[in-house]
């Protein structure tokens, strides 16, 4: 199992995160979902000799957006369902992307994978 099957047993938007990870997965990223989050999330790091190095994270929010801790955020349209952030060494975001499609986010995802390798 997942860490988000053991680390967020309730989450109700099981399909999504299982459809982004198993692309994901295959091209580097683990799931790194801790409870403490707010949503479960799967990030793969690129470490570069000459360069610092750079954390993208996809984060998959709650289907019911009234389990969302971006609730507010959800209703108004500033935050979707899945979120790709591209984190420098920091752990600053310098680019945060937000989907309702997985199909959106899969193809983001790849021009984001395709910039850092």
């Amino acid at each position: 199992m997942n860490r988000v099957g053991i680390e967020f047993h309730d989450f109700d938007n099981m399909d999504l995160f299982q459809a982004i990870y198993g692309i994901a997965s295959i091209n580097g990223f683990d799931d790194v979902s801790w409870h403490n989050d707010a949503m479960p999330c799967m990030e793969r790091v690129f470490q570069f000799e000459t360069k610092p190095n750079v954390t993208v994270k996809i984060w998959i929010d709650w289907k019911n957006p009234n389990y969302s801790d971006f609730a507010e955020l959800r209703a108004s349209g500033q935050w979707k369902q899945i979120a790709i952030d591209e984190l420098n060494e920091r752990e600053d975001s310098m680019y945060c992307f937000h989907f309702d499609s997985a199909i959106d986010a899969i193809l983001h995802l790849r021009n984001v994978i395709n910039k850092y390798e």
